[in-house]
Formats: structure tokens, C-alpha cells, sequence
């Protein structure tokens, strides 16, 4: 019995401090040496490489609609948009884990509840044992369920998910993207 308890404490310990990921990794492709950078913080994610492609991780609290890029032979930062799709099954998944916490917490409330009053009314065996179990089923719910309650995450909220995105670094590769006339 004092195995079992120390493993649901460990597995309790576990769930309430595991958390998901703060970020989510987008694909770019573009030519080689084109420098991406975040419009909003103007903090450089990265250079293209060889392989045409570059990973950037992109904080998951925030909605980013384009990024920039320069291209090699460019002084101009140029926006590009994000490509992306809806997904709602992370959304769901959220959800129901955030049910299935509160339930599990309200159930052992509940239980641990029932084994106090037991154990006033003198059987002390009965009721320790109902509170104990109360007591670890509801902060199993609670190790459950708080995590995803405070999941701010804009992508999970509001149901979408990037794809790979390619620049358009192409634009002022050769100077003026189109020739500019003007009359007099």
C-alpha cells in the first residue's frame, strides 16, 4: 500500500509539472543566404541555407500573419504571408481534457467529502481510506485540468496550424519590381 501511494504521488508529480510546448517550428523555403526576420520584434529567426529550406520556431502565444525576408542581393525587407489551415482536433482535445480534470476533481472532492463525514461518524478505517483516495483522484483531476485551462496558446485557441511557407525575396531581387514611369 505505501508503494502505491508513493507511486501515485511520483505519477501526480509528473502530470501537474509536465507542460506543452511554447513554440511551434514553421518551414520557410526560399533562396540560399535570405535572411528571415519577425515583423513584430524585429528579431532575426534565421538564414536559409543550401538545403532551400530553414526551421523557425514561431511562440505559440502569438499570431503571426507574415514575416520578412532579404534576399541576398536585396537592402529591402520584403513581408511574406504564412500559409495555414484549420485544425480543430487539437481545440477538442484541449477541451475534453479540461472536462475530464474538472470531473476527476469534482469526483474526488466528492468522494473525500463522503469519507470525512464516514470518518466522524466512527469508522476511522472506511474513512481514511475513502479520504486518501478522494484526495489523490482530485488532484489527479486538478494535475490534469489546470494545465490545459491556462493554455493560452493562440494556435490551440482559435484552431489553425501553420504550413510550410515560402518567401517571395524574389520581388526586389532586381531592383524596382517594375519600371516606373512618370509624365510630365
Amino acid at each position: 500500500m505505501k508503494r502505491l501511494i508513493y507511486f501515485a504521488l511520483i505519477a501526480l508529480a509528473a502530470l501537474m509539472t509536465s507542460c506543452g510546448a511554447t513554440y511551434t517550428t514553421l518551414t520557410v523555403s526560399g533562396t540560399p543566404g535570405t535572411v528571415i526576420k519577425n515583423a513584430g520584434d524585429d528579431k532575426v529567426l534565421g538564414t536559409i541555407g543550401e538545403s532551400r529550406t530553414l526551421q523557425v520556431n514561431l511562440d505559440r502565444d502569438k499570431y503571426y500573419a507574415y514575416l520578412l525576408s532579404k534576399a541576398p542581393q536585396s537592402d529591402e525587407f520584403v513581408p511574406f504571408a504564412l500559409e495555414f489551415e484549420e485544425e480543430t482536433g487539437r481545440y477538442y482535445g484541449s477541451s475534453f481534457g479540461v472536462g475530464a480534470g474538472m470531473g476527476l476533481a469534482c469526483t474526488g472532492l466528492g468522494v473525500e467529502f463522503s469519507g470525512l463525514i464516514v470518518l466522524l461518524a466512527g469508522l476511522p478505517e472506511v474513512g481514511g481510506i475513502m479520504v486518501g483516495a478522494g484526495a489523490a483522484v482530485g488532484l489527479a483531476g486538478v494535475g490534469l485540468g489546470w494545465p490545459l485551462v491556462y493554455n493560452d496558446n493562440s494556435d490551440v485557441e482559435h484552431c489553425y496550424k501553420y504550413l510550410p511557407s515560402s518567401t517571395n525575396d524574389d520581388i526586389f531581387a532586381s531592383g524596382t519590381p517594375f519600371p516606373l514611369r512618370y509624365r510630365k
